[in-house]
């Protein structure tokens, strides 16, 4: 058994050979475990690979020999580790390589990670989805041409930022620059690597999330050169971006630049708010389509847009626990499509609330309850980032927006069943025909993964199942349908027992008679 000693410089190599006696005995090996340590010390001053020292240790440990092992081949066994000989300069490229790598390494996830790329099997999908249109926001997208006419509009909305906050642009940029590294460590993925670059992005995102809610909710004077709020396309445009995944600062960021706004800049409330609960009010007016009045904003604590309109969706209270899951993994999903239910006597009805997630059945009328449903050109993404970001950052919790996603893609298999959803008053389609929708509700679900421990709507699909399972349920539901339809209808039916009645009244009294 030997050990091969490397040390000195890469120009001249001391090779120190050392021979052990192989220990234990027997006619075999059982196994043997290499361990390895390289140690390279480079001087910082003048990074001189040639002055670098090179010691490589490999160590042997025998284990108990097995009958198998030639005892001949072990005692002679050797390991030549340093090879022919590599030249002093392909070690220094490998060395500087190695230096190069080892800078260029983007940190470890942390707990403050949340934002995050799109994992690509949803983006592949629709990748227009996760794409921003109008405008970058972050470092993921920055810099790229297609928005570099946003840039400008960035930077007007920075001089007129300071201008509101009456502070200098150095101050201002000392309290991002403080920001720095704990905005860094929201995303995923390594970004700019210049310090100076990325404080700048911080800095002209931000300030632009700010100032554009102000124009948008008419907090500051519009002029004519505010184009964003002035073309409708384009404000809507704008309001896409901001809530993507890929597309989102940190909260804190937004917070603390609209905390520099003097009181009757911001657009606040009465002064018993706070300035958080202040900002969200105005990003909860800005995006009212997704936003529920019941919803407590006090105790939100958003991570970024994105997060705060997840918030604003799902329940805040945990789901009860169904008994009839108890001993599954399994996802419970409705068995039938809305077309099918419609036939077993289901009703559907809408509710007032925007929350898609406030779903209920009612067993006694057979009533599914569901928020309206508008899917409109900004729909499919406004799901999508809501999922991307729930199977990103929330993998083992209860993944609300996916479990929803499964449960309407359930509902909806064929454009008949938008057809009776359409009818209920529960989908408003404003994309086109029903089939374009039906197929763009069926690849909403695409690679969606469900943490088996997901039981939000299993109450609600174990009553449907057992709603539709009842024959007395579906045979009120036809005769409702054929017979019931219609004013015109029912007073043929009225008149068909009417008739039905007095002709029966007739023939007893003329057996009666006949007998008398």
């Amino acid at each position: 058994m030997h050990i091969w000693m490397v040390q000195g410089n890469f120009d001249h190599l001391i090779i120190s050979r050392l021979q052990l006696k192989t220990a234990g005995s027997g006619s075999g090996l059982r196994g043997c475990r290499i361990a390895g340590i390289l140690a390279m010390r480079i001087s910082e001053a003048e990074r001189e690979v040639t002055n670098a020292e090179l010691v490589i240790e490999i160590e042997l440990q025998i284990c108990h020999p097995t009958e198998d092992a030639d005892p001949e081949m072990i005692q002679n066994e050797t390991f030549d580790l340093v090879g022919s000989g590599v030249d002093s300069e392909t070690e220094r490229l490998i060395i500087l390589d190695m230096e190069n790598m080892k800078r260029a390494m983007p940190p470890g996830v942390t707990y403050a990670c949340c934002i995050y790329r799109v994992p690509p099997t949803m983006r592949e999908v629709n990748e227009a989805s996760y794409t921003p249109r109008v405008v970058s926001i972050g470092p993921f997208h920055h810099g790229r041409d297609e928005y570099e006419s946003m840039e400008n509009q960035k930077m007007r909305y920075l001089n007129d930022f300071v201008e509101r906050t009456q502070k200098s642009l150095k101050d201002i940029v000392n309290i991002a620059h403080s920001w720095e590294v704990r905005a860094r460590r929201c995303y995923s993925q390594s970004v700019e690597p210049s310090s100076a670059k990325f404080v700048l992005m911080l800095l002209k995102d931000g300030v632009f999330i700010v100032e554009h809610m102000l124009r948008i909710r008419r907090k500051v004077t519009i002029t004519h050169e505010d184009f964003l709020v002035m073309k409708p396309w384009l404000s809507t445009d704008v309001g896409h971006d901001l809530i993507l995944l890929e597309n989102q600062l940190p909260f804190f960021v937004i917070h603390g630049l609209y905390a520099l706004l003097p009181p009757d800049q911001s657009g606040t409330l009465p002064s018993t708010s706070t300035t958080l609960e202040n900002l969200i009010n105005l990003i909860r007016e800005c995006f009212s389509n997704y936003y529920d009045p019941k919803t407590t904003i006090s105790s939100a604590r958003p991570k970024h847009l994105l997060d705060l309109i997840y918030y604003f969706q799902i329940p805040k209270e945990p789901p009860k626990w169904d008994e009839k899951n108890s001993g599954t993994d399994e996802v419970k999903l409705p068995k039938y499509s809305a077309t099918r239910l419609h036939q077993a006597g289901v009703k559907f009805q809408v509710s007032e609330s925007k929350c898609l997630l406030d779903i209920k059945f009612r067993k006694e009328d057979g009533a599914l309850e569901m928020p309206l449903i508008r899917i409109e050109d900004s729909s499919e993404s406004f799901l999508r980032n809501l999922v991307a970001f729930e199977q990103c950052h929330f993998p083992h919790c209860e993944l609300y927006m996916a479990y929803y996603i499964l449960l309407l893609d359930k509902l909806v298999n064929t454009c008949g069943d938008v057809d009776v959803l359409e009818k209920d008053g529960v989908i408003e389609n404003l994309l086109g025909d029903n089939e374009t929708l039906s197929t763009t509700i069926n690849k909403l679900g695409a690679h969606i993964t469900l943490w088996k421990g997901s039981y939000y709507f299993a109450s609600i699909c174990n009553d449907l199942d057992a709603y539709c399972s009842v024959p007395r349920h579906e045979w009120m539901a036809t005769c409702r349908r054929e017979y019931c339809s219609t004013p015109w209808r029912i007073l043929s039916i009225i008149a068909a027992t009417i008739l039905l009645i007095l002709t029966m009244i007739q023939t007893i009294n003329s057996i009666v008679a006949f007998f008398v």
